[in-house]
């Protein structure tokens, strides 16, 4: 059937290019193997014939020749078969599309192979998923996790060459900086100012390009500055050489230039002053960095001082005498060897007195022992005179047991066969009555299921009414068609509806569903006490006592009676024959230990003499150790005084420490103090503190020097002035026309070399500004790269799982498993009469993820349990009630596929006759629901429940098959 359909055979012969080896060799040679299934699909009778690929005799001439695999696919249409499609591949693609399963699918949904639909039911949660896999096919979703981990170490690759050319753009920023900085520097030099000098901030040019570009922005106001003053000086020089030429000065101003001299000339002994103080601030200024590292070192030589008398403090605790504590590192070291040299001593004197103790324990066990083994010496004899005595007692007791014991069997034999009677009279009757009863229940089910079927015929009927009723109110109109049959005729329209409960129909399918889940629920019930009734007739049946009573009290009676009868005698005699066993064991376990205790009074004597040997040789051990530890320390504590030479060696480690850190300390300090004197030496300071009464702070010399600057320059300007005048006529000399042409020349070549300067800082400025903006191009695509990578590293963990999480298949089987247990567990709760059903269990109790696994909750306790604790026919139960929740899912997830034909092969051999009741039970149920069962079984009692089948009989040349019952 599946060779037809799909042109593969399922299971081990099987294979992916469907070349199986079908023909039989037992054909004819000149026979050719074929296949023609005919099936209904879509409401279409379809048929396929297809001829496997084979070797056959040549109908021409001698040989073999090879026959190619063909197929064709017919559809009736009422008067013949048509051909559809021809060819392997066209006319599988179309049954596949015709049927809504795959060759895989089908051999999973409709063949239930030999034993193998346990599988699902036992499998361990790997094996179940590996199973599910290849049935429904979720291999794209392990694709899907390898892809996204591809494209997450892809997209981390991109990120990581983004991040290098953001880190290279910020590194050409920096260096265009630099070359900023450096123009900076090129064009103080060249315009013959001093430069702002650059505060490095710690940022990188990126990020600390607003700062720099303040800087920038400070030097280029500098340069406008001084770029316009020179200008302004240059153009006033010209004009001074054009005034020189053109006319004398001006009497006024001569006048206001010699004032301004003058005044000068007032204020020079303070500008002296201001002069003597720059300079030595200047000169200060050096001097007092290295008197501040001075007094750091000095600081650090009075902790190490500190230190160093802390150690000594704590040499002294650990218990050194004053005398003895070492002044240098070398001393120190020697002094620790010494006293580690002494614990070592002081703790093989403290071992010696240790073993001196265990030597003395041992000699007190070994007296002790003595004392006991000459108690129990003592001990065992009255022990003797006790177990002759009871001995003699315990074989009395053992006869009288021996005598019942051969008595039990006849006794216990007639109790087993009253109480099989009793039990076997009880259970039929208890059958009678369950029957009775299902029977009842069931009757009152099929009237109430006939009630619900009435009410919602009479419901639809209404419904049907009202709809009519509300077409004729709300869509018939004279003249006009009728929306539903076109008529313009409405001879006899219905009348409007009644007011009635707009969920009355629903309400009664509801109610017919719960009668029909109802009658079902008792049908099994019936089925399962009438099981029980055959089970309870077999097993009276072979006590051999006539056919079943009408009434069952006299015979209850009777053999309840029997039954108390035997219990009376055989309860006697079992007690004293379970004495027998025990009584023989005692009177041989009393012997026995008759002989034990005489044995060891024996061994505990020649103990005694033992221990006594032994405890003198310990007491001699330890004297001998307590003798030389006195011998070389008298009376003192050993173990003391390790700990106080312990204590030493770790004291003097702390001194060594410390005179190693003040003489480092001491050193710097007066190499420091050295440096420092020829400092204050060179600079002409007398002391310390001559420097820092002369030294100022930065800003104060600053404006010092610029007021010096702003008097000399005016000091110069007048002079000038004064000058320019006295040679236009003011003095009596002629004008110096060469010293203003000079004076011109120069100023204006100074305002040529700040107009360059400032486009040259520009320039590379504005290169400057270009790498920042590269950079921050670079940081954004960098970061955009980056939070793709994240979130792809995020989605393929996800996909993939972790310790807390399931991989994106795993959730996705699960999904499925559940599935497949709820189409299940309806099955399965109707197979046990409402006792079973299935659970999924995927997390523990602390909510963390585990193997999915399918368990059972029994509804009679409550509990939930694994399945493999089922019995054989509750086994058998729930594995084809998952096989079939497996079909329905599958047909479910193919667009609501029916499959409408089941086939079983074997899997009986294994069960009970009662079991074995159930599993055909339920596949007469499977039939009676509309579907049709093949089962394949070699098993008698199977045979025999089969109204209609075909038996395969195997013979000398091949097999055969012929009709079995009808």
């Amino acid at each position: 059937m599946v060779f037809a359909l799909y042109g593969r055979v399922p299971g081990a012969r099987g294979s992916e290019k469907g070349d199986a080896r079908l023909r039989s060799d037992f054909a004819e040679p000149s026979a050719t193997a074929r296949v023609c299934l005919e099936f209904e699909a879509q409401g279409v009778n379809w048929r396929t014939i297809r001829k496997p690929k084979q070797r056959r005799e040549a109908k021409k001439g001698s040989g073999h020749t090879t026959v190619q695999a063909t197929a064709t696919l017919e559809r009736h249409d009422g008067t013949g078969w048509q051909v559809v499609e021809s060819g392997l591949k066209p006319v599988t693609a179309r049954v596949v599309d015709l049927v809504g399963l795959d060759h895989e699918q089908f051999s999973q949904v409709v063949l239930l192979p030999q034993g193998e639909f346990q599988e699902v039911l036992r499998a361990d949660p790997q094996q179940r998923e590996k199973l599910m896999r290849r049935l429904f096919a979720t291999e794209g979703y392990e694709r899907a996790i390898r892809f996204l981990k591809d494209e997450a170490k892809r997209r981390r690759d991109t990120s990581k060459v983004a991040v290098a050319k953001w880190d290279e753009a910020v590194s050409t920023a920096d260096r265009t900086w630099s070359a900023v900085l450096d123009g900076i520097r090129t064009t103080a030099t060249t315009a013959g100012i001093e430069a702002p000098g650059w505060d490095d901030d710690d940022l990188d040019a990126v990020e600390g390009a607003a700062g720099r570009k303040r800087h920038v922005k400070a030097w280029s106001a500098v340069l406008g500055d001084v770029g316009k003053a020179a200008e302004a000086e240059a153009s006033l020089a010209e004009k001074r050489h054009r005034e020189a030429e053109a006319a004398g000065g001006r009497f006024t101003a001569a006048a206001t230039h010699r004032g301004t001299l003058a005044d000068l000339e007032g204020t020079r002994t303070e500008a002296d002053e201001q002069a003597k103080v720059l300079d030595l601030g200047r000169k200060a200024a050096t001097v007092v960095k290295e008197l501040d590292r001075l007094d750091e070192l000095v600081g650090l030589v009075v902790d190490a001082e500190t230190a160093h008398a802390a150690a000594i403090a704590d040499l002294l605790d650990a218990g050194l005498p004053e005398g003895e504590v070492p002044s240098t590192v070398a001393k120190a070291n020697t002094a620790s060897t010494r006293w580690s040299e002494a614990g070592v001593r002081f703790e093989g004197f403290e071992q010696a007195l240790a073993d001196a103790v265990k030597h003395e324990a041992t000699e007190a066990e070994h007296l002790e022992a003595a004392d006991s083994a000459k108690q129990a010496v003592a001990d065992a004899g009255a022990a003797i005179t006790e177990g002759e005595g009871r001995l003699l007692a315990l074989e009395q007791e053992l006869k009288v047991a021996l005598e019942a014991q051969a008595e039990l069997p006849a006794a216990t034999e007639a109790l087993g066969e009253a109480g099989a009677a009793k039990t076997a009279v009880d259970e039929l009757d208890k059958a009678h009555k369950a029957v009775r009863r299902a029977e009842r229940n069931l009757r009152s089910a099929e009237r109430d299921r006939t009630g619900a079927e009435a009410s919602l015929d009479d419901e639809r009927h209404n419904e049907t009414l009202d709809l009519a009723g509300r077409l004729a109110r709300d869509s018939l109109v004279g003249g006009e068609p009728c929306p539903v049959c076109g008529s313009e005729d409405h001879p006899a329209p219905a009348a409007s509806p009644k007011r009635r409960k707009a969920t009355a129909l629903e309400d009664a399918e509801a109610v017919l569903r719960a009668v029909v889940e109802a009658e079902g629920d008792a049908k099994g019930v019936l089925r399962g006490e009438r099981n029980a009734l055959k089970k309870a007739e077999k097993a009276f049946g072979r006590l051999e006592m006539g056919e079943p009573p009408g009434d069952f009290a006299p015979l209850v009676k009777k053999v309840a009676a029997q039954h108390k009868e035997a219990e009376s005698r055989v309860g006697p005699l079992g007690k004293l024959a379970d004495l027998a066993a025990g009584l023989g064991k005692q009177v041989e376990t009393v012997r026995k230990d008759v002989q034990a205790v005489r044995d060891e009074l024996a061994d505990k004597e020649g103990e005694a003499t033992r221990q006594d040997g032994l405890a003198g040789t310990a007491a001699k051990e330890a004297k001998g150790l307590r003798s030389r530890v006195a011998k070389a320390i008298g009376d003192d504590d050993p173990a003391a005084r390790r700990e106080e030479a312990a204590a030493v060696v770790e004291a003097l480690g702390g001194l060594f420490k410390a005179l190693d850190g003040l003489n480092a300390a001491t050193g710097s300090r007066d190499t420091q103090q050295r440096t420092t004197d020829r400092l204050v030496a060179s600079a002409g300071f007398k002391g310390h503190d001559e420097v820092r009464a002369a030294a100022r702070p930065e800003g104060e010399l600053d404006e010092l020097k610029e007021g010096l600057d702003a008097r000399q320059k005016a000091e110069q300007e007048a002079s000038a002035g004064l000058l320019e005048l006295e040679k236009q006529g003011v003095p009596e000399e002629a004008p110096d026309v060469a010293s203003t042409a000079t004076a011109a020349s120069t100023a204006t070549e100074q305002a040529g070399n700040l107009h360059d300067a400032a486009q040259l800082v520009g320039e590379r400025n504005h290169a400057y500004e270009d790498a920042v903006k590269n950079a921050r191009k670079r940081a954004d695509e960098a970061a955009e790269v980056s939070a793709a990578a994240d979130l792809a590293d995020s989605v393929d963990a996800v996909c993939r799982g972790g310790k807390r999480s399931r991989s994106l298949e795993s959730w996705v089987l699960a999904r499925h498993l559940r599935d497949v247990a709820a189409e299940a567990s309806q099955r399965l709760h109707g197979m046990t009469a409402g006792r079973f059903v299935f659970t999924v269990v995927d997390r523990d109790d602390k909510d963390e993820p585990v193997p999915v696994r399918l368990d059972v909750t029994d509804h009679h306790n409550g509990e939930t349990r694994s399945v493999r604790s089922l019995s054989g026919g509750e086994t058998f139960l729930a594995s084809l009630s998952l096989a079939l929740g497996l079909a329905d899912t599958v047909q479910h997830r193919q667009g609501g596929v029916r499959i409408d034909s089941l086939f079983v092969d074997e899997g009986f051999g294994a069960l009970d006759a009662a079991s074995l009741d159930q599993a055909m039970d339920t596949l007469s149920d499977l039939q009676e629901g509309g579907r049709t069962v093949g089962v394949i079984s070699h098993i008698d009692e199977v045979k025999q429940r089969i109204a209609t089948g075909l038996e395969v009989v195997k013979t000398k040349r091949g097999s055969r098959i012929v009709p079995g019952r009808e």
